[in-house]
Order: C-alpha cells, then structure tokens, then sequence
C-alpha cells in the first residue's frame, strides 16, 4: 500500500475498516506522525467531524473508555477517534491476554509456535495477536461462542495430548 499516495478520506477509511488498529499502530504504518493522523482522522475536506481535544479532554475520553468500554464490543466509527483509540487499545491488550493463557495451557511454549516460526522477527505480542486471530477462525480446534448475562463468552477445548498437564481442558474467555 502506497500511503504517500492515500488521500486523508481513504486514510480514515483503512482506520475505520482496521477497528484493532491504534493510532500508534497506524503511524508505525504509515510513517505519519499521531498529531498528523489526529488531524486526518478529525477533519474531512468540507467540515470538521470531530472537535480537537485539549490534552485534558483527551485524557478525560480515553478514561471513559476504559470505565465503560468492554473488550470485545462492538467499536463505532460515530465515536470519537481518542476514544476508539482507546478502545482498540483496550481489545489489543485483551486478546494479547487470552492468547497468553492460552499458550500457557499447552506443553510447548510460545517459542514452539508456528507463527513465530515463520517470521522469527516479530514482538512477541504479534505473535500474540495472530495466535488470537487464529483461535478465532478454528486453527486450533472448534471456537463456541456461549450467550452468558453481559455478554458473549468463548470456549476451545484444548487436548489431553496438548495441555501442559496432560488433561484434557475447556479454555473460555
């Protein structure tokens, strides 16, 4: 992708499409700076969208976020980009979590994971995140999504021969 070629509305099209992505994420991207995204992601070419935060509003949006935002929610595009931010900030830690514990249940360890494998560079919270992402789509066996009070909750059953104490385990998050 050619980011010097985007234009500002296409920049907040692959934001909003990209609901996991924080706006540090987007500027390790894009090689724009997060003042310049904020900017971007705040104003279209006839109208401002959203209204500039001071640094206290700010701060003030993405503690809103974190009193009453639940990972895993849906994340509008209606609200403002410090509080989506925030958001997805919430939901990258949250599944870095469960990826974690998840890992921790098997008898091998991350290292033996084979998206690691494949690009042995990567942080070990992207290797997090794709082990998320794959036990989400059924990579390591059949994902239950349960309705409880509040929510939705999952549940993978993790092998005997898998698990690190040899029984057989029903993971849910």
């Amino acid at each position: 992708m050619n980011w010097a070629e985007m234009t500002p509305a296409e920049i907040r099209e692959f934001y909003d499409r990209n609901m996991y992505m924080s706006l540090l994420d987007l500027s390790c991207e894009t090689g724009l700076t997060v003042p310049e995204l904020r900017k971007i992601l705040l104003t279209d070419e006839e109208d401002m969208l959203f209204r500039e935060l001071s640094d206290d509003e700010e701060l003030e949006f993405r503690q809103a976020a974190r009193d009453q935002y639940k990972p895993g929610e849906p994340i509008e595009s209606s609200w403002h980009p410090i509080y989506r931010d925030e958001c997805r900030l919430i939901d990258t830690k949250h599944r870095i979590i469960v990826a974690k514990e998840f890992v921790e249940m098997h008898r091998i360890g991350v290292e033996a994971w084979t998206t690691r494998l494949q690009n042995p560079t990567m942080d070990l919270d992207e290797v997090y995140l794709k082990i998320y992402a794959e036990m989400m789509s059924g990579s390591f066996g059949e994902v239950r999504e349960n309705d409880v009070p509040g929510g939705v909750e999952y549940e993978i059953e993790i092998s005997k021969h898998d698990s690190v104490n040899g029984l057989p385990y029903l993971y849910t998050w």
